[in-house]
């Protein structure tokens, strides 16, 4: 059985559920907050959101504060997804430029010298190493992002009523 997690959200007033600037989107601090509640949960914790409004809040405004929340998280995973597009064609680009460097180091090595045989060695080898480490640790840590962003997105998000 997973477990769950609920994350209590006191708000004193609607200032607090949107930014300051847009009234359709989340504030800042809320989303820092609901992040910053999962943190050391497994990423398969099921979450309860309880908001707990200290005003009267009507319906339609529940319903719509609900889907600013789901709407920030999901914007904040596309743009995850947008990150990770754009690594794999600079991982790609990299890789045949480091590929290209170490052919070129064995093939010519001879003809341009020791020297520049092995600048061009060190140079291809810092390319394939550099796709290795987004591969294994910058690749991870957006993957880990949008699986957290998504525990917030399929959450339960209730009010407390008094």
């Amino acid at each position: 059985m997973k477990k769950k997690l609920n994350i209590e959200v006191d708000i004193s007033e609607k200032k607090y559920f949107t930014s300051k600037y847009n009234e359709n989107t989340l504030a800042p601090e809320l989303k820092d907050y609901l992040l910053n509640e999962i943190i050391g949960y497994d990423i398969n914790t099921k979450i309860n959101i309880n908001i707990n409004a200290k005003f009267k809040l009507t319906d339609e405004e529940k319903e719509h504060y609900k889907k600013i929340i789901i709407k920030e998280f999901k914007e904040s995973n596309d743009e995850l997804e947008y990150e990770i597009e754009l690594g794999n064609i600079k991982k790609l680009t990299l890789l045949l430029i480091g590929i290209s460097f170490v052919i070129a180091s064995y093939f010519f090595g001879h003809a341009i010298g020791e020297i520049l045989e092995e600048i061009l060695m060190v140079f291809g080898w810092v390319a394939l190493w550099e796709v290795a480490y987004a591969i294994f640790f910058t690749d991870a840590s957006r993957r880990r992002k949008i699986k957290r962003n998504n525990q917030i997105i399929k959450s339960n998000i209730k009010y407390i009523d008094k």
